[in-house]
C-alpha cells in the first residue's frame, strides 16, 4: 500500500511498504498533523512515527 502527503507550497511525501492496518493509519494521521504545522512541510526523521521511518518512496519539492 502506498500513501502520500501533499501541501500547498510544502514538500510532498510518498510512503510505501505500509501494511493496511490500524497502526499504519495512526502513523499517517500523526505525520499528517506534523505536515500541517506552519513551515516548509519538512518531516524530520526523528519526529516521524517508527512505522514511517522506513519506506519513504519520494520527497518532492513544491511547484513554484
Amino acid at each position: 500500500m502506498h500513501r502520500g502527503l501533499a501541501g500547498r507550497e510544502q514538500d510532498s511525501y510518498l510512503f510505501g511498504q505500509l501494511a493496511p492496518d490500524a497502526a499504519s493509519v495512526q502513523a499517517l494521521l500523526a505525520v499528517a498533523a506534523q505536515h500541517a504545522e506552519p513551515g516548509d512541510g519538512l518531516l524530520a526523521w526523528d519526529r516521524r512515527p517508527d512505522r514511517l521511518k522506513g519506506g519513504l518512496v519520494a520527497r518532492l519539492p513544491p511547484l513554484r
